[in-house]
């Protein structure tokens, strides 16, 4: 984050969002003069900060990023957690696991058949 906040490198303690005279963000002047203006403008109310957590989480899943990433950068202690809310997103996961071990079998089973017979012999 320090190549994208000022002075950071010098002061690690620097605030990522700072208020208009660089002290901490009021959450509620923050939600009135900007946050609401902004969702208003695009998504359209309400929509919370939090929500955005949610889409991040959201859409990570939908571009299939391991749940053990998405643990990790959510900042949740146990994966349980993370499933426990998102779990419901990974829909279809076992109809291509099911798909997945099929073709698995089918190219085993191609290579078994390609393969010259070999007499049995008795040792």
């Amino acid at each position: 984050m320090a190549a994208f906040v000022p002075g950071a490198r010098q002061n690690p303690g620097a605030l990522i969002f700072a208020g208009e005279r660089g002290g901490p963000l009021r959450p509620n002047h923050f939600r009135r003069r900007t946050w609401a203006k902004a969702v208003k403008a695009s998504v359209g109310l309400p929509c919370h900060p939090h929500d955005l957590r949610h889409s991040h989480a959201s859409i990570l899943i939908k571009l299939g990023v391991h749940p053990k990433t998405i643990q990790v950068r959510l900042g949740h202690t146990s994966i349980r957690t993370t499933m426990d809310i998102y779990g419901h997103l990974y829909e279809g996961v076992d109809e291509a696991a099911a798909h997945a071990l099929d073709a698995l079998f089918r190219r085993a089973l191609e290579t078994v058949k390609s393969r010259p017979e070999e007499p049995l012999t008795d040792s």
